[in-house]
């Protein structure tokens, strides 16, 4: 634990996810960011003026901040948590945790090993529509849940030339959007008894294409949760549909905060998170009535508030590596049973 002195921070990454989402939560959460290791010096300057640019993560270690976040390219993830919690660091790694659910364990055992927090930034936790299916289920506005269909799509007819749309390790919608999905199902209904999945690419026919799109199937005792999202597929970017014995609760429409942050909104400003505009729902009878449903507002601040109240008082992560191991489970056998067409015992 630290006293209540400003925490600092070292950011490892300064691209989509170090500069746009997480840095102005870091703010707003009252964190300081002394070091970023980028090569966006310029950049840099905008968010964080007083902020040293560094090329080297040893860089960071040397700085021996409060705080590493690795916002850095999933290939990295592993090597970089690790080693910061070696050096005694805790550490936030932006999702997916690692590459392996191996590798993710090793970094759950490790940050037990040294007494060294670790959480992952599985931000889409406090998404408004996340949220509304949540309490619904906690308050069992549709009765019990009997199927969640839960699609992120998208409609990119070119492949861009960017790291996540190219060959390598950490490419590939499952392991960008997949994640996100992946983590909510688990944090809803645990793990499941089955799974049958297929991942591909809509775009590019060849056989070592990098994915784009991905259908997911989770099977539990009365319940299916299907998962999904595709590179062609035009129209609302993000749909929810939570059917249960009494009734059931679509949602349509897109999460506000990473626009509002995109835009150089504050974490701070009274309208961030809030769904207006954004994201509708509606609660649907059997008798084929239906009425809006107040949606709750968006809450990704949550997270840093939570990393911060452990580095201070010792309460516990936000996101603890429990439910991310498990998620990586699940997508290696989502792509064993993609890989073998078959429908995989869990």
């Amino acid at each position: 634990m630290t006293s209540k002195r400003d925490l600092v921070v070292g950011l490892a990454g300064f691209g989509l996810a170090g500069r746009y989402l997480h840095s102005p939560l870091i703010k707003a959460a009252g964190f300081t960011v002394t070091h970023v290791q980028t090569s966006r010096v310029d950049e840099l300057k905008d968010v964080w003026p007083d902020a040293r640019a560094v090329s080297d993560f040893d860089d960071l270690l040397r700085a021996r901040p409060d705080l590493i976040v690795v916002a850095s390219p999933g290939r990295f993830h592993f090597e970089q948590a690790k080693t910061a919690l070696e050096h005694g660091i805790a550490v936030v790694v932006d999702k997916p945790m690692a590459l392996s659910s191996a590798d993710c364990q090793a970094l759950g055992e490790l940050s037990k090993a040294h007494s060294t927090p670790l959480s992952i930034f599985q931000n889409r936790r406090w998404d408004s529509d996340f949220l509304a299916v949540k309490q619904a289920i906690e308050t069992s506005l549709v009765g019990k849940p009997v199927r969640l269909i839960s699609a992120w799509h998208r409609h990119r007819a070119e492949i861009r030339d960017r790291w996540r749309e190219q060959p390598g390790p950490d490419a590939g919608v499952f392991f960008d959007l997949g994640a996100h999905l992946v983590d909510q199902a688990v944090c809803l209904f645990g793990a499941p008894d089955w799974l049958e999945a297929n991942i591909y690419s809509a775009r590019d026919p060849s056989p070592d294409a990098v994915d784009d799109s991905f259908n997911l199937t989770l099977g539990y005792s009365g319940l299916s949760v299907e998962l999904s999202s595709h590179s062609l597929a035009a129209g609302p970017a993000r749909e929810i549909r939570l059917d249960g014995t009494k009734a059931s609760l679509t949602l349509e429409g897109f999460d506000a905060q990473e626009t509002q942050l995109r835009a150089g909104l504050s974490a701070f400003d009274t309208s961030f998170g809030n769904p207006d505009g954004h994201l509708s729902a509606k609660l649907c009878q059997p008798d084929g009535q239906s009425s809006n449903h107040d949606l709750p507002t968006g809450q990704w601040l949550n997270f840093y508030n939570g990393v911060r109240a452990c580095l201070t008082d010792g309460s516990e992560m936000p996101v603890i590596p429990d439910g991310p191991i498990l998620a990586a489970r699940i997508m290696e056998a989502a792509r064993q049973s993609s890989a073998q067409g078959v429908r995989i015992a869990f």
